[in-house]
């Protein structure tokens, strides 16, 4: 997947930015791929047991031998070709010198690719149900996408959509290894999903920056976070999205004290709490009252949060911040919420985010000014 950042398992946040900007829109991404190159030095990251929930990472960054150029250009599984969205601009999410993204999150570029992601995400289920999350139309769907057409496992190609916010993205199917490994990608950019009993491995080539490794990172946290709980505490239900966004004249570092802080978050969204490391238990209680208890799946420095939300059945709640494809200083901020119940989200709750988000804003803008 190219550079730019997972939204559910794999879109560009730059066409997204583009359509979300100028109206509210209700969903994660991710991204690519093995080759030839010399093994990366990992180094080992957060791991823990959240209330029976192995959580774990392993990732780092690898400079890889080969040089990729344009046309196409990354996604994660990436920024990705989608259609019905063009975002004219250098978006970094992407990274680097893009004159245009067609089709949602892709790019032309001339620049060399260079960087690599992997990471290693315990999960507490079987190498059978691993493969089917990763393989097939309703597992992906779980995790990844809003709506995915295809079954990789057995397909040429895969297309995954997010109907809220009209995108979708067609993804090659490169090698197929039952049980074991699959390889997706579109253009240049490759993603390699391996799994064992216990373990998903993935493999991210195609980024081009110190910005896109960083934000390819805490993509793959937070939707490999979603993967875990989904299949921990939902094993085969349908999850359903709800986006809410917001643009902000901003840093992505302030976002994340907002985002994370109890002083901070007292400002915009809650009464007590904070938001705590990875493999943490979170006990929030919102300004409404409502309690938010669960697991921290997910708490990136100066990027995104991701947690669990016990209250509302057992839901998933991310919190992000992407580069906006209209001015260097501007960002866009998210909240994606995940569901595996039947029945409509519940309004109350979603104009409460609603209002939280736009009180963000002016908190974010008001100290941008000082």
């Amino acid at each position: 997947m190219p550079s730019a950042y997972p939204v559910t398992g794999l879109a560009s946040l730059g066409a997204l930015a583009e359509r979300l900007s100028t109206s509210q829109a209700n969903h994660s991404l991710p991204g690519v791929n093995p080759r030839s190159v010399s093994e990366p030095t990992l180094r080992f990251g957060p791991l823990a047991k959240v209330r029976g929930v192995k959580v774990g990472f392993w990732v780092d960054s690898f400079p890889a031998e080969a040089t990729l150029r344009s046309p196409g250009a990354i996604a994660q599984l990436g920024e990705r070709c989608v259609r019905n969205a063009e975002v004219r601009g250098s978006i970094p999410l992407c990274s680097t010198r893009a004159s245009r993204i067609a089709d949602f999150g892709w790019f032309d570029r001339s620049d060399s690719v260079s960087r690599s992601i992997f990471v290693r995400q315990l999960v507490d289920a079987s190498r059978e149900q691993l493969w089917e999350a990763c393989a097939t139309a309703h597992g992906m769907s779980r995790w990844q996408a809003d709506v995915v057409v295809g079954d990789a496992a057995t397909a040429n190609s895969i297309t995954l959509s997010w109907p809220a916010l009209r995108l979708s993205v067609d993804l090659d199917v490169n090698e197929v290894v039952p049980n074991e490994r699959i390889v997706l990608s579109v253009g240049p950019s490759r993603l390699t999903l391996e799994v064992e009993a216990g373990v998903v491995r993935l493999t991210h080539e195609g980024l081009s920056s110190a910005d896109e490794e960083d934000g390819m990172r805490s993509a793959w946290r937070t939707s490999l976070g979603l993967l875990a709980h989904a299949l921990s505490k939902h094993s085969a239900r349908e999850r359903r999205a709800r986006w809410i966004t917001r643009t902000a004249k901003t840093s992505p570092e302030l976002c994340h004290v907002f985002f994370t802080n109890s002083a901070a978050l007292r400002q915009w969204l809650t009464q007590s709490g904070a938001v705590g490391q990875e493999g943490s238990c979170l006990a929030l209680k919102l300004i409404t009252g409502e309690l938010v208890s669960g697991d921290v799946f997910a708490n990136t420095p100066n990027r995104d949060v991701a947690f669990s939300w016990q209250e509302q059945s057992d839901s998933y709640l991310v919190v992000r911040t992407f580069p906006s494809p209209h001015e260097p200083d501007e960002r866009l901020l998210a909240i994606c919420w995940s569901r595996w119940v039947p029945g409509p989200f519940p309004e109350t709750t979603v104009r409460f985010l609603e209002k939280s988000m736009d009180r963000l804003v002016r908190l974010l803008e008001r100290r941008g000014e000082t």
